[in-house]
């Protein structure tokens, strides 16, 4: 179920009355921390790497995200509910789980704000970003100003800010590579990703699309082969792209969404847009080559791998015209 349409609602959350009335009675049990966490996947990528880069168990937290993204959650093996799956919706908003501390890690919606303070015990900490137009909830309050800081940072500061005897450190192991389920040898070939095909904003042709492909294919000079990943919705424009391309093979929605990541993650390069599979590349220090569209994208969201490359597309066609 997309949530997208909740954006043109949150006005609402403006005219919502006081933090008491969504936190209400206790009625369900109390536990430790929650994790709000609406937005795409490459936002609850960069979240979960931010707590492990603080040595956080991220196993002790239960993470409300959207269903979308529950492939990464599973991937992880954390707890998570998902607040537009309507039994666990329903199940959070009769406050049958409360916690003692809960982070709202959305920046700019109101409307997540009202959902956290929901999760809250009576008494209990609701710790926000102070860019949230219903920050007046928090009991503490984390500057956030995409600007000036990356979300990586502003994320690594608002568990700081809980962290204590309910937000312990801890060894989070992850498992190693499945290297049997990767295309080729570690690091002996290249990935390009289709991101960013449902955002208006990220949105590219497929004769840009040809060029990103293109770029990564002749990137320093080698021969490495070159594959395309992304959505099964994404299939049909990535069959066009690989046709007009050349020399590539198109995985997109071949693959089940643990061998995408397995994928990527024993890849050299991964290429693309700035979206959500080039953070899970970031994530298990894979270097990128990334297209950003705006500055302030390149404040917010870079890549925290050495060896990175923050591009535009004017970057892309200067390389291979050379």
């Amino acid at each position: 179920m997309s949530t997208l349409w909740l954006r043109s609602l949150d006005w609402m959350s403006r005219a919502a009355p006081g933090r008491e009335w969504f936190t209400g009675r206790y009625f369900g049990t109390i536990e430790n921390v929650a994790v709000l966490r609406p937005g795409g996947l490459g936002d609850l990528v960069v979240l979960t790497r931010a707590a492990l880069r603080l040595s956080i168990d991220i196993r002790q937290i239960l993470w409300v995200v959207e269903q979308r993204n529950a492939p990464w959650a599973q991937y992880l093996n954390i707890p998570h509910l998902l607040y537009d799956r309507p039994t666990d919706f329903i199940a959070l908003l009769r406050g049958r789980r409360r916690f003692h501390v809960v982070l709202n890690s959305e920046q700019f919606h109101g409307l997540a704000t009202l959902f956290a303070a929901r999760l809250a015990r009576p008494g209990g900490k609701l710790i926000g970003f102070s860019s949230n137009p219903r920050a007046d909830y928090f009991d503490e309050q984390i500057p956030y100003n995409p600007r000036a800081l990356s979300a990586f940072d502003a994320f690594q500061a608002l568990f700081a800010s809980a962290a204590g005897p309910l937000l312990r450190q801890g060894s989070f192991e992850m498992t190693p590579p499945r290297l049997s389920e990767a295309p080729g040898a570690p690091g002996r070939y290249r990935v390009v990703v289709l991101g960013g095909l449902q955002s208006a904003q990220r949105r590219l042709g497929i004769e840009d699309w040809v060029r990103i492909v293109s770029f990564a294919q002749r990137y320093r000079s080698d021969s490495l082969p070159v594959y395309l990943l992304g959505a099964p919705a994404d299939r049909a424009i990535s069959e066009k792209i690989a046709v007009a391309a050349g020399g590539t093979t198109n995985l997109v929605g071949v693959l089940p969404f643990p061998r995408v990541i397995e994928t990527i993650r024993c890849a050299g390069r991964v290429f693309g847009v700035d979206s959500g599979l080039l953070h899970v590349a970031d994530f298990f220090g894979v270097p990128t080559s990334a297209v950003y569209f705006s500055e302030e994208k390149r404040t917010e969201w870079p890549p925290q791998t050495s060896g990175s490359e923050m591009l535009s597309l004017a970057d892309v066609l200067r390389a291979n015209d050379v």
